[in-house]
């Protein structure tokens, strides 16, 4: 059975939200309606990334990486996941997140992520595959 973790996120990113929404309103009531549809093609973008980030490890071995309808997704083999860090990104959806390193069509590649349930996730990955590497701040949530 697959599973599926969801996106955690950050309240800079809410309050981001919300400031265009308000701006937003405000334009549809001062009647200026292109940068109030501007702003609310910007906050449907938004919204359905915050609605649709999703992570799934399947049952054949693969990590999918959704970020919504419009933003492409990615797969990654769980064989191919050299090493998992913690990583800090404050200008991200989470500020606490994951990097994972894999091994690409030609070269080592990484991608940050910031599963809700993040312990679930690398315990999951780990029984995948024995050989991922983790830092000392992941060893500590893990034990």
């Amino acid at each position: 059975m697959d599973r599926v973790f969801h996106s955690k996120i950050n309240w800079t990113y809410w309050n981001i939200t919300g400031v265009l929404a308000v701006s937003m309103l405000y334009f549809f009531w001062i009647k200026a309606i292109i940068p109030a549809a501007l702003i609310a093609l910007i906050e449907l973008c938004l919204i359905e990334m915050i609605i649709h980030t999703q992570y799934v490890v399947t049952t054949e071995g693969k990590l999918k990486l959704s970020f919504g309808r419009f933003y492409p997704s990615s797969i990654i083999s769980v064989g191919d996941i050299l090493s998992i860090q913690s990583a800090y990104h404050f200008t991200a959806s989470s500020a606490d997140k994951i990097r994972i390193a894999y091994r690409g069509k030609q070269t080592n590649e990484t991608v940050c992520i910031s599963p809700v349930k993040k312990k679930e996730m690398v315990t999951l990955l780990l029984k995948m595959n024995d050989r991922i590497i983790i830092d000392e701040n992941l060893k500590k949530i893990l034990s």
